[in-house]
């Protein structure tokens, strides 16, 4: 005998929506906590760089420190590479180079070949500043990896499929 269709929606729907919407609430409180409490990245960054003497005089963003990295990556980096690499905008990365090279830890360049494009390298001090930028990375993928690694494949799969689904920053990119 078929089954009778009725207007009120079955009980493993309504369990689904109710798992989206926590989904979703979820979502938000994690992207408001990482807005709200200013980049976990830069505290770690700024403390590290306060016992060191070297640094104590010299505060950075995190803009600015992701730009160190870029150049660092690199060896060099012109306005163009750092703008594609971190998504910024040609006049934000000409604002944070011009600090970067005011506070001594990038110096600009011109090639012989090409006197009208200027190159970025680090100076000593942000060779030192790109290391513990990496090593503040490094160490936080590791406690990343940690996390996960209790997690099934099947889990890692439907959280990857989600982020790529959801992807803030290409979402940004088309307004």
């Amino acid at each position: 005998m078929p089954e009778a269709i009725s207007d009120k929606p079955r009980r493993g729907a309504i369990k689904a929506d109710a798992l989206k919407a926590d989904v979703i609430r979820q979502f938000r409180e994690l992207s408001h906590h990482i807005e709200n409490n200013h980049h976990p990245e830069e505290h770690l960054l700024a403390k590290g760089m306060q016992k060191d003497e070297r640094f104590k005089n010299i505060q950075l963003t995190l803009t600015e420190f992701h730009i160190i990295s870029c150049i660092g990556d690199n060896g060099r980096a012109n306005q163009t590479q750092i703008s594609k690499t971190l998504n910024l905008t040609n006049a934000g990365v000409y604002k944070n180079t011009l600090k970067l090279t005011e506070k001594q830890v990038i110096e600009a360049l011109k090639l012989p070949t090409n006197k009208k494009e200027v190159y970025y390298r680090l100076t000593g001090l942000g060779e030192e500043i790109y290391k513990l930028h990496s090593e503040v990375h490094r160490v936080a993928e590791q406690d990343f990896f940690e996390r996960l690694s209790n997690w099934t494949n099947r889990d890692l799969a439907a959280v990857s499929r989600f982020l790529l689904e959801f992807d803030m920053f290409d979402e940004c990119r088309e307004r």
